[in-house]
């Protein structure tokens, strides 16, 4: 029974292995979110159908071939963002090759060729000839290029935050909690938090309360759109803003990256009210590694990230006291807390009061009026003062029982690839 058992766990295996080994070699890419049309003209502007345009991807040299049609129009989509070299060829015209082309998340770019006659074999080359202007589709949209992703400064490396760089998008952290994003929320063009779309590498990443499923590692994003008006039908049920993430991808050419980011209370200044610095550690690190398995082929990347906080917890608890407890049991002896009064006996007598601090209430507000200088002001609130009454407790609350809390380390690990 057991060899039986070991024999088809072997043939499951080898079966596996066998159809990864078979579908490898047709497995060019991982992320395929961008187009490219055109049409294929002679030098009188008449269309020439039959012409072949290759595109071919200057990071893992894969290339891809498609015919114009009667009206000398091609289409290539499902390709990876990034840099390509495109081909135009005819016969009896000379070939035409555009070099570094760059293609972008969710974007359709438009390449025409206008053919000089002449023999196959000559080739008249330029280079980079791609209007960045979205000609194909209505929508408005903001990307955010590898450059801004790897050089703005971001608290905590939430890439989400970067979703402000669009037109329309309001930071709202503090006013609406949107899970997954660490606390960080954004409202695009007024509509609800839950309404934003999110997508990594064309899966989709809403959760079900709205935000995002998922933060992934500031270093492996590759750039990212954001489309906040006229959003195509493809993306469903999203009526505020639609974000389009897609991550780096191995090349031809061994890349990566190792990093440490460091918060302690060493390092950060003491509170105005405190005496001593509160205990803090704050270690992001990781790295991302990228590169082939088999050239113009096979490709590789993937990625790691820690986090490690230690910080202290204050918790407020209120007890209930001897006469309150008394008091629900007799005008509610049947509800759920009049049988919890019961099971659970009363706290101990009371052991001192709590105590409150007076402070003084800041508002602080600043505006840039030119780019050279900024101008600022501070004023404060007495709290004994006629405006002020009513900001403090009294301070002088009686305490019952015992309150003690342990803050344990809390460890967080995440992992992409």
């Amino acid at each position: 029974m057991f060899k039986s058992k070991s024999r088809m766990c072997c043939e499951i295996l080898v079966t596996a292995l066998a159809l990864v080994c078979w579908t490898l070699p047709t497995a060019r890419g991982q992320v395929s979110t961008g187009t490219f049309t055109g049409t294929v003209a002679d030098p009188s502007g008449a269309s020439i159908p039959g012409a072949t345009v290759t595109v071919t991807n200057e990071g893992t040299n894969v290339s891809v071939a498609r015919h114009t049609g009667g009206d000398g129009i091609y289409t290539i989509t499902d390709l990876q963002a990034g840099y390509y070299t495109l081909k135009a060829e005819a016969s009896g015209f000379r070939a035409l090759v555009n070099k570094h082309v760059e293609l972008t998340v969710g974007f359709t770019q438009r390449i025409d060729f206008h053919l000089q006659v002449g023999a196959v074999t000559e080739e008249v080359t330029v280079e980079g000839e791609a209007s960045p202007v979205d000609t194909e589709t209505a929508r408005m949209s903001e990307l955010v290029t590898a450059r801004q992703v790897a050089n703005l400064p971001l608290n905590g490396r939430n890439v989400f935050q970067m979703i402000q760089l669009a037109p329309g998008a309001v930071n709202t952290t503090g006013l609406i909690s949107e899970p997954g994003n660490r606390g960080f929320t954004t409202v695009v063009n007024g509509a609800r938090v839950n309404m934003n779309g999110y997508q990594i590498d064309g899966v989709t990443d809403n959760g079900l309360s709205g935000g995002s499923n998922t933060q992934p590692s500031q270093d492996t994003i590759q750039e990212f759109r954001v489309d906040t008006e006229n959003i195509s039908a493809e993306y469903g049920n999203t009526v505020g803003a639609m974000t389009t993430m897609i991550t780096k991808y191995g090349t031809n050419q061994l890349h990566g990256d190792a990093y440490e980011f460091l918060r302690n209370d060493k390092l950060d200044g003491r509170e105005f009210f405190e005496d001593t610095r509160a205990p803090f550690r704050m270690n992001q690190f990781g790295g991302t590694l990228g590169g082939p398995i088999k050239r113009n082929k096979i490709f590789f990347f993937g990625s790691y990230e820690g986090e490690r906080t230690r910080a202290p917890i204050n918790e407020l608890v209120n007890v209930e006291t001897p006469e309150w407890r008394k008091l629900v049991v007799e005008s509610a002896p049947n509800s759920v807390a009049a049988l919890l009064y019961k099971d659970f006996p009363a706290p101990s007598p009371q052991g001192g009061t709590t105590s409150l601090q007076d402070y003084v209430t800041n508002v602080s507000g600043s505006c840039s009026a030119l780019d050279a200088g900024c101008l600022s002001g501070t004023y404060g609130i007495d709290p004994t003062s006629a405006l002020g009454q009513g900001i403090l407790a009294d301070p002088s609350r009686p305490m019952f029982g015992s309150i003690s809390a342990t803050a344990s380390e809390f460890t967080k690990q995440q992992f992409y690839d």
